[in-house]
């Protein structure tokens, strides 16, 4: 056996042992150790292997379905293989979503053994492994040395601190692929290690502060995006049971908070809050980002419902010493009554943009929110119950149509490897992706599937308003702009999706009544549903 099929085969196994059950592998020569390596395993029913052309879809793919493990509270890293040069590049996008988002994935990129760096060899960055900066930890491995599998995955699993993107930077020499010696490999299936996490003092006393906020007067809490770790089992809940929760719709705490508290916030006021506690990336609002920048801000660290008990009662009882609760069981009952009463209402009218959100949100058990105007229109609605899943990382309109397909397989593989026969997924039916059309044209590649793949369990709802109509509410909306709008900031298009649709094997229709609508959502059939809008809207 040649010693690059050797060391990619020690990747691969090592990558099962440490709890990989995904791993998305592009095509290419210099990754080749690996993509054999994968196939094997995944022939095997040992991993699932998805397969796809373009890295950038494939990063993004990888990123959905690490969100959609931890939906389903079976958290664990997924891989995703590229080979040499520009390959790896087209990663960055979604692994950078992934670092200000805190998804575990493991970029395992091929490389040129060192002696052809700095030479201009073919496809050989002279510095491959930093060229994805926002990785948390970035590994070069030499020609045929072993690869710091667990140490890599240990970091990517956040064992020491918050989850995030790795990179293992491997050196293949030729020959590149197996030898008809080297098949079968059987591989034995092992028992997967767990990933324990262990926070740090410093997040440890972090809790403990926010604790003692908020047993304070004055004290209000703010809840942006938590990237899936306040679905659990509602330990950050129990603290904020009796403050007031502004909360981004993309919470899972959103059931608790004040009603648009966006709106409440900018009409009302709030000089009688003295204190704000905030848990996850609050991005959404600006009325929101004023109140975090002018007051006092305690954090309750992103992982804390993942933490062993332990921890957990640590922080309580040092939070406790500083307030001085606790010896008076009357005294702690009346510090968790609200101090400053905050109401809101939804509107008794939404616009056709929030009546159409609402609308999927009713007819969905989960869904995926594009990260600009839709994301706003659900601010707006009441909540539905509907798990809502965001890239609010970076907030940005990129990769999101391969994002929900990889949350759609992620539960859909969970049905599947259930042994019992009962649907061990939270999700039995489709995902619905609700995007507005510049998102949808930034990844329409994401559509591409492997010649024989089933559509994944999703329906793509395109809010097509010909644009990016949210400049239209910023400060790029004034009259004086007007002149440069449509072309440098609307950027019109006016393209349908039908083509588009029927050209990647999508089932396609057009919707243009409520009740199209309502038909499309109750027939929950996987395709590519374009909704009128208009500009504006």
């Amino acid at each position: 056996m040649n010693i690059s099929t050797a060391t990619a085969r020690e990747i691969a196994h090592d990558c099962v042992r440490a709890g990989m059950k995904h791993v998305v592998v592009c095509p290419g020569s210099r990754s080749a150790p690996l993509t054999y390596a994968f196939a094997e395993l995944d022939r095997q029913g040992i991993i699932t292997a998805h397969v796809r052309i373009d890295e950038r879809s494939a990063g993004f793919l990888a990123l959905g379905i690490a969100k959609g493990l931890r939906a389903q509270r079976t958290p664990g890293p997924v891989g995703v293989v590229t080979t040499s040069g520009t390959a790896v590049l087209n990663l960055g996008p979604a692994i950078a979503e992934a670092a200000y988002s805190h998804v575990p994935i493991v970029a395992l990129t091929a490389d040129r053994p060192a002696r052809l760096r700095v030479t201009g060899a073919n496809q050989t960055l002279d510095d491959q492994s930093r060229a994805l900066p926002e990785v948390f930890a970035a590994y070069d491995v030499p020609a045929g040395e072993p690869a710091p599998v667990a140490e890599a995955l240990a970091v990517a699993m956040g064992e020491t601190g918050l989850p995030g993107p790795v990179q293992l930077n491997v050196q293949f020499d030729v020959p590149l692929v197996p030898e008809a010696t080297d098949f079968p490999w059987d591989v034995p299936r092992e028992v997967t290690q767990g990933h324990q996490f262990h926070p740090s003092e410093q997040d440890i006393q972090a809790l403990a502060d926010a604790l003692d906020a908020l047993k304070k007067p004055g004290t209000v809490a703010v809840v942006g995006d938590c990237s899936g770790f306040d679905d659990s089992h509602g330990v950050v809940r129990g603290m904020l049971v009796g403050v007031p929760v502004f909360a981004e719709p993309t919470s899972a705490l959103v059931d608790m908070s004040v009603p648009v508290p966006h709106r409440v916030l900018d009409a009302r006021g709030w000089d009688d809050v003295t204190t704000v506690v905030q848990y996850g990336k609050v991005t959404l609002f600006r009325p929101t980002a004023k109140l975090l920048a002018q007051r006092p801000v305690f954090t309750i660290p992103l992982n804390a419902e993942w933490w062993p008990e332990e921890a957990l009662e640590r922080a309580r009882a040092l939070g406790e010493e500083r307030s001085g609760a606790g010896s008076d069981a009357e005294q702690g009952a009346e510090s968790h009554e609200p101090h400053v009463e905050f109401a809101g209402n939804w509107p008794v009218e939404l616009s056709a943009a929030e009546s159409i959100v609402s609308t999927i949100a009713a007819g969905s058990s989960h869904m995926l929110v594009g990260s600009s105007n839709t994301v706003r229109y659900l601010a707006n609605v009441p909540p539905t119950g509907c798990d809502v899943h965001a890239s609010r990382g970076l907030a940005g309109i990129d990769g999101l149509i391969s994002t929900g397909i990889g949350i759609a397989k992620a539960g859909q593989s969970q049905q599947l490897n259930n042994p019992s026969g009962a649907p061990h997924s939270r999700h039995v039916d489709p995902l619905a992706i609700v995007i507005g059309d510049v998102t949808a044209l930034h990844d329409i590649g994401g559509l591409l599937l492997e010649t024989g793949e089933n559509l994944p369990p999703v329906q793509i709802f395109i809010l097509n308003d010909d644009g990016g109509s949210i400049f239209a509410g910023l400060e790029h909306g004034q009259d004086h702009l007007a002149p440069y709008f449509d072309r440098f900031f609307a950027t019109r298009h006016g393209r349908n999706f039908d083509h588009l649709a029927t050209a990647y094997g999508w089932p396609y229709r057009y919707i243009n009544t409520m009740s199209d609508l309502h038909a499309a959502v109750d027939g929950k059939q996987p395709g590519v549903y374009e909704v009128a809008l208009t500009a504006g809207e």
